[in-house]
């Protein structure tokens, strides 16, 4: 009897108690199970990119960094995982291409997950060839075609030696190349032409003046030329620590419808010559707002786990867009103006050489998470979205006209995570 009235009090002490404790007999109660959200623990950081050169993009490019490496795709594209907010030197090697090595950085304020971007356009070996070796003599002038080995089909450079240029019979090669650069997207000018000048004996300075003449692309003087009070012409030092000789700016021929920059006397004719052309550029912060792709859904997506049980081992398929798209195209912009769709090519490439190659590639990334009993995650990629005006000065009918044209930049994205108790979050962001 004792026995069966304990029970009872057991019983309706556990009723009294219930509506804010809960009671349980035997030990069954079960609780959340907590584990550790790796994501918020282990670090790590993307370089991402596009390799190309003067043909198009470059796949099967070998790209490395501190002992980690990866290997262009189809569309020339690679991705490092780093673990450490420094610098890094990158090193690009390709078949037929100048090894290449360019510099980034993580910065110190960065973001766990974020990216930078390094987009690189490599370049041919500098050939001679000596089918376009010419000899100059103290006694007559010399024409020296410069065959452009970037672009087999482009028009060649010149170089005219007047008699009297030289002390002694020289011998002269030349050629229109490309050097490698990373597309930084943050210089106000770029090479419309690079001529290298070989001569024989190596030291020969010119005593008269030498003119080095690129073709303009368009067909004619009136069809539009690049204004030259926004171009400028260097020779490109020897010792990379030291600064380019300035050349002053190139001269237009309308006659023969062609950029002309002089070496001067008392020059070294051999060496490597560098025609400019400048340019104004503005960027803001695009209104668009657009995710990227998580899981296929390009939203926040939301897992909730309302178990007991953690989840193990969920796993985050990220997709970010990178590059750049048209939204006023050159040919468009020529067109409005009344210039030569002829320069639309160039201006095509001057982009390029700032931006990388156009259009759109996508980078994947997968992160692996934990989502505690009765926890909630929420995943967001947002692209980060700029909208870029160059602004290029060409002659038109005789007048300076500028030419705008604009794009779309996908600048790196901003992350939105957040993995917590259900009762406690409805989303949230990091930023990034």
């Amino acid at each position: 009897m004792k026995q069966k009235s304990f029970l009872f009090g057991s019983l309706l002490l556990c009723a009294m108690a219930f509506s804010t404790t809960g009671c349980s007999i035997g030990g069954d109660d079960k609780t959340n199970e907590i584990v550790d959200d790796p994501l918020k623990d282990k670090t790590e950081y993307y370089i991402v990119g596009q390799v190309s050169d003067s043909k198009g993009v470059v796949a099967n490019a070998k790209v490395e960094t501190s002992n980690v490496s990866a290997t262009t795709d189809s569309k020339g594209v690679y991705k490092l995982t780093v673990n450490d907010a420094t610098a890094y030197k990158v090193k690009f090697t390709a078949s037929g291409l100048q090894t290449f090595e360019a510099e980034t950085s993580i910065a110190s304020s960065a973001k766990n997950r974020s990216q930078v971007t390094l987009n690189v356009r490599m370049a041919k070996e500098i050939v001679y060839d000596e089918n376009h070796t010419e000899t100059a003599t103290p006694a007559a002038d010399a024409v020296v075609t410069a065959p452009n080995i970037v672009d087999t089909n482009a028009d060649p450079a010149t170089i005219t030696i007047p008699a009297g240029t030289v002390t002694q019979d020289t011998k002269v090669a030349a050629v229109v190349y490309e050097e490698a650069k990373i597309a930084t997207g943050n210089e106000t000018q770029v090479p419309v032409s690079n001529v290298a000048v070989k001569t024989e004996p190596a030291d020969i300075v010119a005593e008269q003046a030498v003119t080095i003449a690129v073709n303009n692309l368009a067909d004619d003087a009136t069809d539009g030329y690049f204004d030259t009070d926004y171009m400028s012409a260097v020779k490109k030092d020897e010792v990379a620590t030291r600064a380019d000789k300035s050349l002053g700016k190139p001269v237009f021929n309308a006659e023969d419808n062609r950029y002309e920059i002089t070496i001067p006397v008392g020059e070294k004719i051999a060496g490597k010559y560098e025609m400019n052309v400048k340019f104004d550029k503005s960027s803001k912060t695009s209104g668009t707002v657009e995710y990227n792709a998580v899981n296929g859904k390009s939203e926040v997506l939301k897992l909730e786990n309302r178990e007991f049980n953690a989840m193990i081992g969920v796993k985050l398929n990220v997709t970010v867009k990178n590059g750049w798209t048209y939204t006023t195209s050159p040919a468009t912009a020529l067109a409005a103006k009344g210039a030569s769709q002829k320069l639309a090519a160039a201006i095509e490439r001057y982009i390029e050489l700032q931006e990388g190659k156009e259009g759109v590639y996508e980078t994947a990334t997968e992160l692996t998470t934990n989502i505690s009993g009765n926890h909630v995650l929420y995943y967001g990629n947002k692209a980060n979205i700029l909208t870029k005006t160059y602004t290029f000065h060409v002659m038109i009918n005789g007048q300076s006209t500028p030419v705008e044209v604009n794009l779309n930049s996908y600048n790196g994205y901003t992350e939105e995570y957040t993995n917590g108790p259900i009762s406690q979050h409805s989303g949230g962001s990091t930023g990034k």
